[in-house]
């Protein structure tokens, strides 16, 4: 059934139900205003009658009254009728909002957009990687950094409680990076910042790999996430058509 037509059919039982209201109150007795003046009763004038004849009993005629109280009851039940009528299509025209109106499950939206990440730590790691092919201590600090920002955007930061390797770790799964590859640049990291000792070029070399493996391994991580988020929504566009499709067929 159309919305026109579930329109139609409301108003037409809102329609006949407001009459059979308005006939049932016209047939109502009107009540005189409270007049305080109280005109005398009258007096009962018995007519003679004449000698030998009996005076006929008046019984009186309550065949008005009964009438008026069946039409009353039968309009109130018809009132009832209607008004379940009425109230059985509202529920269906109701449901079948509800199922032309249906709401689809929406694709989440990533808290973090890995591309950006991906694009950030690709940025910044460039940078470091020209301090570290000039052989630079510098360039073992620049590259650590650049992996932790990263690590920002898509995890919380080190908990007090954890230790270099343990965050290290936590940051690796994150990011989609190897274990090693991030260990052993947070090592290089520590021992280039804190130990005192000199940065030897095996230790650049060792950063360089590992800063252009995590850069490496975050930019698929992004590219494949792209690619599910894409599929995703492909999937739930379908479901969408599909649904529409066969709440318009309903109405056929």
């Amino acid at each position: 059934m159309s919305q026109r037509r579930w329109w139609q059919v409301a108003l037409a039982v809102v329609g006949v139900f407001i009459v059979i209201v308005a006939v049932a109150r016209g047939q109502q007795v009107y009540l005189a205003p409270d007049i305080r003046w109280e005109p005398p009763p009258p007096q009962q004038v018995t007519p003679a009658v004449p000698t030998g004849m009996t005076q006929p009993q008046i019984s009186p005629d309550g065949g008005d009254d009964l009438l008026q109280s069946m039409v009353n009851v039968a309009l109130v039940i018809a009132g009832l009728v209607l008004l379940a009528v009425g109230i059985y299509f509202l529920v269906r025209f109701i449901n079948w909002l509800r199922e032309r109106n249906i709401e689809l499950p929406k694709p989440k939206e990533p808290g973090v957009r890995r591309t950006e990440v991906a694009d950030q730590l690709e940025e910044e790691g460039q940078a470091a990687l020209l301090q570290l092919e000039d052989y630079s201590f510098e360039g073992i600090i620049a590259a650590w950094q650049a992996v932790q920002r990263a690590g920002a955007a898509v995890s919380e930061p080190r908990e007090e409680w954890e230790t270099s390797t343990e965050y290290a770790t936590r940051l690796a799964a994150e990011l989609r990076a190897a274990q090693t590859d991030v260990i052993d640049l947070a090592g290089l990291y520590r021992r280039a910042r804190f130990s005192g000792h000199e940065t030897s070029r095996e230790d650049l070399d060792q950063a360089r790999a590992a800063l252009t493996a995590i850069i490496t391994a975050v930019r698929e991580a992004a590219e494949r996430q792209a690619a599910a988020d894409r599929k995703e929504a492909e999937r739930l566009e379908q479901e969408r058509l599909a649904a529409a499709e066969a709440a318009s067929g309903g109405d056929r």
